[in-house]
């Protein structure tokens, strides 16, 4: 009995004795099995989308026995986790608001200065009646005592990060440290400098003082709720300190300003030999065409090589179009020549001399097929053989089917032969007239595009003078 059971559980597609089974999974497989015997009790078959889904599953689960029921005891499962979860983080957030909305010992905290208005939507009720209010709580003041506190630390810090990389107040030369705020953001600063244009609202060095320096006074207020400090300081600016290329960039800039000077009224500017002590050799810089062309001689033949496969890819694709659109008066034809009592080697010899005579027109993959196929039967190889092959080389399933039907007509008569292949060329007619339909659809699709373009130059010639004229 017990093996039994265990077939039965094992045909039912019940997870294997191996495989843990966890709540979830216990209670859907409860659950279906409730509903599975409900559905044989009242004689009802599986609706339609999950006998479609059955079939889907046992075709990707071959050797699972009840796929369709191990699917949805998974899927059921998944459900109920889902759904538990999701009714614990109802639970929490409604614990969490309510936490939110309790108004400990009837107390509301105020922003920090500067934290701007707090906005709170109240509730007032009583034994009788209870009220909505909308209530902004302002942010906590300071005392006299500590926004003097605050602007203490604030000058503090401003004093102690204003050089930054400098050394001394004495010789400035690179960028001050101008904080918008100070002491934690409490305390707002604003800067100006005199004489102006030296130093920026920043505390970047912008106009250059000159070698010999220049005298910049700085001066910061400082406001706190209604509280208002100075702060004044005096540097001297001198030109950002150079080193390396910097250097003697700078130098060589001096050294042509000097020469352009001096040679103004001379047909040719002659540049500096010597600078710094250093000897210069001068010549016009690479613009990138030598890289450019290196570029180019490397990517053409990759161009090119891209190109050639690119129109083989053409050739294929315009060669499987000719024999589609081909075949249909291609087995026209055959049957014709058939019904008029040709064999069919007499029928293929018949068009490849009508193709081989037309001079004018340009080759159709269809005859050139057609002639090879005559090619190979007067060099010896079997007639069946070559109809086979005829089929393989044109690579499309009705060219095949039609060379395999013409093989097997050789070898059991060619009685029907003409009837056969005039039903297969008015098949063709239609599938024919399916793929010039797909082709025009395809086209209209392709012109959308443009034609919406076009309209939107048509609304911008007519409205741009409209507004204009406005």
């Amino acid at each position: 009995m017990k093996r039994k059971s265990r077939a039965e559980k094992e045909k039912r597609g019940r997870p294997r004795r191996g495989k843990r089974r966890g709540l979830f999974e216990r209670c859907a497989e409860g659950m279906i099995d409730r509903v599975d015997r409900k559905r044989q009790e009242k004689d009802q078959t599986l609706p339609k989308a999950l006998k479609s889904l059955e079939g889907q599953l046992k075709e990707l689960h071959p050797g699972e026995a009840d796929p369709l029921r191990a699917h949805r005891i998974r899927k059921l499962a998944g459900i109920l986790r889902i759904t538990c979860l999701c009714l614990l983080v109802v639970l929490a957030g409604t614990w969490a608001i309510l936490q939110q909305r309790t108004i400990e010992r009837n107390r509301l905290k105020r922003p920090m200065y500067g934290q701007g208005v707090l906005a709170e939507e109240l509730l007032a009720a009583s034994r009788e009646s209870e009220a909505a209010i909308d209530l902004k709580v302002e942010a906590r003041r300071f005392s006299k005592a500590e926004v003097e506190e605050l602007l203490d630390r604030a000058v503090e810090e401003i004093d102690a990060g204003l050089l930054r990389e400098n050394e001394t107040r004495n010789e400035i030369r690179s960028d001050l440290h101008f904080p918008e705020t100070a002491a934690d953001g409490l305390v707002q600063v604003t800067w100006s400098t005199v004489p102006y244009g030296y130093i920026g609202s920043s505390g970047e060095l912008r106009a250059d003082p000159g070698e010999k320096g220049m005298l910049v006074n700085i001066q910061a207020e400082l406001s706190c709720q209604q509280n208002i400090r100075l702060y004044q300081t005096g540097v001297m600016v001198y030109p950002p300190a150079l080193t390396g290329k910097a250097q003697f960039r700078r130098e060589l800039e001096q050294a042509l300003k000097t020469a352009e000077s001096e040679s103004a009224t001379e047909e040719y500017l002659v540049l500096p030999e010597n600078v710094g002590g250093t000897t210069i050799s001068w010549q016009r810089r690479d613009t990138g065409k030598l890289a450019l062309l290196f570029l180019l001689c490397l990517l053409a033949p990759i161009g090119y090589a891209s190109r050639q496969d690119q129109a083989v890819r053409e050739q294929a694709a315009r060669r499987r179009r000719e024999l589609e659109m081909d075949y249909s008066s291609f087995v026209w034809q055959l049957a014709l020549l058939v019904g008029a009592g040709m064999t069919i080697r007499g029928s293929f010899m018949r068009i490849a001399e009508g193709y081989r005579k037309q001079e004018n027109k340009k080759s159709r993959a269809t005859h050139e097929e057609v002639w090879r196929t005559v090619l190979d039967m007067e060099r010896g190889v079997s007639e069946s053989r070559s109809y086979e092959r005829f089929g393989r080389r044109c690579a499309l399933p009705q060219y095949i089917r039609l060379g395999a039907q013409l093989s097997a007509n050789l070898r059991k008569g060619s009685r029907g032969l003409a009837e056969t292949l005039a039903a297969e060329a008015v098949s063709a007619m239609e599938e024919q007239k399916n793929m010039v339909r797909k082709a025009g659809e395809t086209a209209g699709t392709r012109m959308i595009f443009p034609m919406i373009l076009m309209m939107m130059v048509v609304l911008i010639v007519l409205m741009v003078p409209a507004l204009l004229s406005m």
